[in-house]
């Protein structure tokens, strides 16, 4: 559980443009919903790779499995909300 739940517009940060999931965001924040009250702290950088972060939890926001196409997100990109 995270101490701050994110809900509604939140910027995501440090967003690793070199991945075809950013490929069309041309900053390094970018706006995104969010609702959850979870938060991910610790990654096993070996076997993911970070993506994106918010400033509530630098970790949380979106990866992505190495060598794969599999995604973790905590924002709902499917909205109007998401850029």
């Amino acid at each position: 559980s995270s101490k701050n739940r994110e809900y509604g517009n939140c910027n995501l940060n440090n967003v690793n443009h070199s991945d075809a999931l950013f490929a069309d965001v041309t900053t390094n924040e970018t706006s995104v919903w969010m609702s959850h009250g979870d938060s991910i702290y610790d990654l096993d950088l070996n076997k993911v790779e970070l993506l994106a972060g918010t400033t509530t939890a630098d970790v949380t926001g979106a990866y992505k499995l190495k060598n794969s196409n599999v995604y973790g997100l905590q924002f709902h990109p499917e909205v109007v909300h998401s850029k």
